[in-house]
């Protein structure tokens, strides 16, 4: 067999094989990873946790019977794998033809011979780098369980963009070092190329730069560093205020982060609208969120004698680091505590604790306490499922509204 005969195998099969290492772990991860994904949040849901998610944000698809079917149903609609077909053909389809031609010009450098629709160097170097990026980032997110069918329209977008960012950087630059440059682009995420060429495109044209908002609110979430608040920006929650009332489901699966890091993390938005600044003071008494708050507010409505004096102990201590009058901090703690959303919070976090606490002797249910007894205070609340009305005589009128 001749060299060019085995060139004109072994030019289909690097295609196939190159194509292989973006498709392959898509398909292997919508069913595997996405069925995880599903189990973490569908699972989490109790029957009363569903109903108040129905509607706190669908009120409109609130069902007359099976809540959790119907739970299950409309997360399947929204965030079913067919949401990921469209955008892994798109991309399929794009980086088949970019490499098509990639891999046509390389062959033929490697054979010594020209052909009509080889791709200048600097392309190839730009399409190498985002080939090189797109196949990291997408074993990246499968492995960690976080692709969203919106990472696959930018892996698209990024072997659209790459040839022509290459083409332009180059011209900032020396000639020989445009191929190199383009290649290395692909250490970088799209967005971050996207900024640097926004920049280098306001420097060449004496366009100011200014006008661009403090992005640091979301980083007073403890948990959240700015890589993080990256990530909630792009999903188009750039304040406190977004995240406390933001659908956690939706926000879960268009942030790919951890559901109950997303439960967590609204809960300290809830209680940082009120707070601010002061929450920071606050979790040096375990008040950490809109969560622990709750419990301590049900303990001191509805707790034993030990545990109603500890909350009133710890109510009183809260009133004083903030320098405010009692009375006022409790009724500032039981806003938070009994917002509706707060409840939502509560109910669903209750679910995964129950979901995952299996049944064990006491010494041992002790090493997983959380501090400041919160499973304690919701197993109470368990017991007695009217305790939501009691405290808080604006509630109902709040849900109505609603």
């Amino acid at each position: 067999m001749s060299y060019d005969a085995l060139f004109t195998y072994a030019e289909p099969a690097a295609v196939a094989i190159l194509m292989a290492l973006i498709v392959v772990p898509v398909i292997i991860y919508l069913f595997t990873g996405w069925s995880v994904r599903r189990s973490e949040i569908v699972g989490a849901m109790s029957a009363e946790g569903a109903s108040l998610y129905f509607r706190q944000f669908y009120p409109a698809l609130m069902p007359d019977g099976d809540v959790l079917g119907a739970f299950a149903k409309h997360y399947r609609r929204r965030y079913g794998r067919l949401h990921y077909v469209l955008p892994l053909l798109l991309l399929g389809s794009i980086a088949l033809f970019l490499l098509v031609l990639t891999i046509h010009t390389l062959f033929h450098w490697l054979l010594g011979t020209t052909g009509s629709h080889d791709l200048p160097s600097l392309a190839i170097g730009a399409i190498a780098g985002a080939y090189m990026w797109v196949v990291a980032d997408v074993l990246l997110r499968c492995r960690q369980r976080q692709l969203a069918p919106v990472d696959l329209y930018w892996a698209g977008l990024r072997f659209v963009v790459a040839v022509p960012l290459g083409f332009a950087f180059a011209g900032v630059l020396k000639d020989e070092a445009a191929v190199g440059l383009a290649f290395l682009l692909g250490a970088f995420p799209t967005n971050t190329l996207l900024t640097i060429a926004r920049r280098i495109g306001n420097r060449k044209l004496g366009l100011s730069e200014g006008g661009e908002e403090a992005r640091t609110e979301l980083e007073q979430i403890q948990g959240i560093t700015q890589g993080l608040a990256e990530r909630f920006r792009d999903e188009g929650v750039s304040t406190v205020l977004q995240l406390a009332y933001a659908d956690p489901v939706d926000l879960t699966i268009r942030t790919s982060f951890s559901f109950n890091y997303v439960i967590d993390c609204v809960s300290q938005a809830l209680a940082w609208i009120y707070l601010e600044k002061d929450l920071a003071t606050m979790r040096r008494l375990s008040l950490r969120g809109a969560q622990e708050i709750n419990t301590l507010i049900v303990e001191l409505a509805e707790g034993e004698d030990a545990d109603k004096a500890t909350a009133q102990a710890t109510l009183d201590r809260v009133a004083a680091l903030l320098n405010i009058d009692r009375v006022a901090v409790q009724r500032l703690l039981r806003e938070i505590a009994f917002d509706p959303y707060t409840e939502f919070i509560v109910n669903v976090w209750n679910a995964v604790d129950d979901s995952e606490e299996p049944d064990e002797p006491e010494k041992d249910a002790e090493e997983h306490e959380a501090p400041g007894r919160r499973r304690d205070a919701r197993r109470h609340r368990d017991r007695d499922p009217g305790h939501r009305a009691a405290p808080h005589p604006d509630q109902e009128r709040l849900r109505q509204h609603r």
